[in-house]
Parts: structure tokens; C-alpha cells; sequence
């Protein structure tokens, strides 16, 4: 006995290409890498921080200050001010860093999140006339 039963032709899926990961580990690796220097840049703020300080209360507890200072504390004014400016360098490094960090990160969330495009089997290819003053040309653009 033969059975008269309709069965619809079985069609595969396409599977949507998959993305590499190769750029999302690259730039998350990095990111971690600038993570890593920001934190470091900041403990060396912080410790030059400690010493200026330090310092100044050394000079203020002399009877020192460093507006206009007195022979006795000339030194340890120059000293002061000269940690005082690697503080500040080492504070510009780390926001330099954790910029850097986080813009790595958005680049590997965006990469990894963004939609792809759906793109046809075929190639397109356009030309179109271009009129400019004192030019006349053709466009051509296209899709590969």
C-alpha cells in the first residue's frame, strides 16, 4: 500500500557567517595591557603624591615655605616642586592610559556586537554621472 502523503522539499538553512575572533581578543587583549599601565601610572602618582606631601610638611615644620624661600629650604623647594611635576606627569600617563584602555574595549564590544551586513550573492557595480563646477566625471562605486 502506497501512501499519497505531501512532503515539503527540505531546504538548508544558511547559517549566518560566524565573525572572527581574532580582533575581538586582540583588542581586548590590549585593552587589558593599557588597563594594566594605567594602574601601575596611578600607584606612581599616588607614592609621588605621598612624598610631595612628605616634603612639604618637612619644610613647613623648619618654618619654611616655598613662595619665596629662605636659603635653608632652597633646595628642598626644588626638590618639591620637582616631585610635584613627575606627580602630575605620571597622573597625565594614567588618563592617557585608561583611555586608551577603554577605547580598545569599545572597539572589541563593537566589533563583536555591531550587526553585519546582509550582503547579496551578487556583485553590484554602479556608475553615475558626476557634475561639478568646471568638471564633469563618473562615479563608480560598487560592492565586492
Amino acid at each position: 500500500m502506497a501512501e499519497n502523503s505531501l512532503v515539503a522539499p527540505v531546504t538548508p538553512i544558511a547559517r549566518p557567517q560566524e565573525r572572527s575572533w581574532g580582533p575581538v581578543i586582540v583588542l581586548g587583549t590590549a585593552s587589558a595591557v593599557w588597563l594594566g599601565v594605567g594602574v601601575a601610572m596611578t600607584v606612581a602618582r599616588d607614592n609621588a603624591v605621598d612624598e610631595v606631601r612628605l616634603r612639604g610638611q618637612a619644610i613647613l615644620a623648619v618654618g619654611g615655605q616655598c613662595v619665596n624661600p629662605s636659603t635653608a629650604v632652597v633646595r628642598s623647594c626644588e626638590k618639591l616642586h620637582s616631585v610635584g611635576a613627575r606627580s602630575e606627569m605620571w597622573g597625565n600617563a594614567a588618563r592617557i592610559a585608561y583611555i586608551a584602555s577603554g577605547a580598545l574595549a569599545v572597539g572589541a564590544a563593537a566589533y563583536l556586537l555591531w550587526p553585519r551586513t546582509k550582503t547579496t550573492g551578487t556583485r553590484r557595480i554602479r556608475a553615475l554621472p558626476s557634475l561639478q563646477t568646471g568638471s564633469v566625471g563618473i562615479d563608480v562605486t560598487g560592492m565586492w
